[in-house]
């Protein structure tokens, strides 16, 4: 019956009658179990021909009833990026050239997603390469290891797709000549992709170790992870395939990892190469730091280095944000909610999608289509705290 006085409100009777078979087809029985299912029966309805189902021409996306968490658009950060673009614009320009960009900021200030959206698609329709390398705090003595797995990884892709066995030769024997055959017994076990492509023949039968305890302290003597990572880069890169590293939460990255990627920024000759460092300024203040020292001895190297920080967001980019998150006809219609969710959450990027995901989870924030707008309660909202409900107490 409610789905009949629902149906009769918005005047299709013959919507009635496809929602009560649908129903009985999806579940044996002409009931729904919860207003959600109703909920999503009635958006299917209405997105399969809304012109119908509204008796009027409306805007699809805007009368969607639901939330646009997957944008590509960045709010707030637009001078951000020019500096960002123009220090890759120069390496791609400048064949050879490397330039270095520091990301700081709080965590949850958005620093991921500013660098991602802002360069990845771009640098991959140059032809060149993107080599995302996250750091762990709980893996703290890994990290130059990661680094080495990511380029390797990426350097056994590269080779499949061009099947170039003469540059695979060529790395082969500069592999060999540098960390000789138990380094490269090491690799193989490391990595599947790379034992398939340098071939059996070449691994010798010795048994290495391959727990990653024993993989590290074997690389870190006589700075071997230097050598391999310089070889791997080298083999992947050129002055006419140019490529970003991007180096993210920096703040966790050991000595032995800092000491790798400064080595790979000052060898970078005949290199377009475009590192982007992250980090949480918040965490690398104290001067004992590692990432103190990396920073201080990067500026006095003299290569080219930009420093971008990545500030809470204004009042005016929340509101940005809620608007292409619901799908609003006009700003000024969210201005309200956006104060209150500004104010609950700081401008914190990452805690204003969390706590909209929160209101419209618990039902605070809801989709009218009898009225065909989002509606909310502010005096509800207001009592909310983003801290608790949303965020998990981060």
């Amino acid at each position: 019956l409610f789905i009949l006085e629902l149906m009769r409100a918005f005047g299709s009777v013959e919507s009635t009658r496809n929602i009560s078979s649908d129903a009985d087809v999806a579940s044996g029985s002409p009931y729904y179990e919860s207003a959600r299912e109703v909920g999503d029966h009635l958006h299917s309805i209405k997105t399969s021909d809304p012109n119908d189902f509204f008796f009027e021409s409306v805007d699809h996306d805007a009368l969607s009833g639901r939330l646009d968490l997957v944008s590509k658009k960045l709010h707030g950060r637009e001078n951000k990026q020019v500096v960002l673009l123009d220090a890759y614009k120069r390496v791609i320009e400048n064949a050879g050239n490397c330039e270095v960009v520091m990301v700081s900021g709080f965590s949850g200030a958005g620093k991921t997603i500013f660098v991602e959206q802002s360069i990845h698609q771009r640098i991959l329709r140059k032809g060149g390469l993107f080599l995302p390398i996250k750091f762990d705090m709980h893996q703290l003595e890994c990290g130059a290891l990661s680094i080495i797995l990511v380029v390797l990884k990426l350097f056994c892709k590269s080779i499949v797709d061009s099947e170039e066995n003469e540059r695979l030769s060529r790395l082969k024997n500069d592999l060999e000549q540098a960390i000789g055959n138990e380094g490269i017994n090491i690799l193989t076990n490391l990595s599947p992709d790379f034992r398939r492509i340098i071939g059996n023949s070449s691994i010798s039968a010795s048994r290495e170790p391959n727990n990653v305890g024993s993989t590290v302290g074997w690389m870190q003597q006589n700075n071997r992870f230097n050598y391999i990572f310089r070889l791997l880069v080298g083999a992947i890169t050129g002055p006419t395939k140019p490529i970003i590293l991007f180096l993210d939460d920096l703040q966790w990255a050991d000595a032995a990892s800092l000491d790798l990627i400064r080595s790979i920024i000052l060898d970078s000759e005949e290199r377009s190469m475009l590192v982007i460092e992250s980090y949480r300024e918040s965490e690398v203040s104290h001067n004992d730091h590692p990432f103190f020292s990396h920073l201080r001895e990067l500026r006095m190297t003299g290569i080219p280095l930009e420093e971008i920080k990545i500030d809470n967001l204004k009042k005016v980019d929340v509101n940005q944000i809620l608007f292409t998150v619901i799908g609003m006809s006009e700003l000024s219609k969210t201005e309200l909610l956006a104060d209150i969710i500004y104010r609950k959450t700081g401008g914190n990027a990452l805690l204003v999608i969390e706590f909209i995901k929160y209101l419209w989870d618990e039902g605070l924030l809801w989709f009218s289509f009898r009225q065909r707008r989002w509606q909310w309660d502010n005096k509800t909202l207001e009592s909310k705290s983003v801290f608790k409900n949303a965020a998990g107490g981060c």
